[in-house]
Formats: C-alpha cells, sequence, structure tokens
C-alpha cells in the first residue's frame, strides 16, 4: 500500500495549474490513483473526499458568500468526479489516469499536468 506518496500531491498540483475547471479532473484523479492501490485506497479516498466536500461547502458559504444552492451543486460535481475516479482506478488497476479521465481536462490544462504519473 503506497499511495500515500502520492496523496496530498494532486492538491498543490491542482493549485499550481491555476486553470478554470480543472478541480473535476484533480478530484477524479486523485481519488483514480488512490483505488488503483485497492479496497483500503478506494475506502481511504472515500473518506477523504467526504470530509474535504464537507469542509468546503462549509467554507463556500460562510467565508466565500457562495450561495447554498451554488455550494451543493459544485459539491455534488466534484463527488461524482470522486466516483468516476474511483470506479475507473478499481477498474484498471494499472493504466493510468491521464487517458481515462481526459473528458475532465479543459483545454487550458498545462502540459505537465496532461502526462502519465
Amino acid at each position: 500500500f503506497h499511495c500515500h506518496q502520492k496523496w496530498g500531491h494532486g492538491y498543490f498540483n491542482m493549485k499550481d495549474a491555476d486553470t478554470v475547471g480543472a478541480d473535476k479532473y484533480f478530484h477524479a484523479k486523485a481519488n483514480y490513483e488512490a483505488a488503483q492501490q485497492g479496497i483500503v485506497g478506494s475506502t481511504v479516498a472515500k473518506i477523504i473526499s467526504d470530509l474535504r466536500e464537507l469542509s468546503d461547502s462549509y467554507r463556500n458559504i460562510h467565508e466565500k458568500g457562495y450561495t447554498p444552492e451554488f455550494s451543493k451543486k459544485d459539491s455534488e460535481e466534484d463527488q461524482r468526479a470522486n466516483e468516476e475516479g474511483r470506479e475507473l482506478g478499481r477498474q484498471n488497476p494499472m493504466k493510468p489516469p491521464h487517458e481515462l479521465l481526459e473528458h475532465l481536462m479543459p483545454k487550458k490544462l498545462p502540459k505537465r499536468y496532461r502526462k502519465r504519473w
């Protein structure tokens, strides 16, 4: 179980990419990579994703001033990306994520984030 080396990097990569719409790709990619490690990776990724969305929803409403409706919609979209990543990761334990998650990559995503691992 070695996916801990990758966990956390996705968040910093997402911030560094600074590309509108890239968050869904990075959500899916992190969950994909975790799920490739087996049931433990998939379960931990779900727990982290759920906690992250809870935290983000609170911050969106109370710190960023977003409406509850907007925050709920954003959270639901993030969770769909998370689940898609986990499902594809479980089904493809040896395949790099960029090929299967390409549909979530915004056109302006920097090239360095389009590569294999």
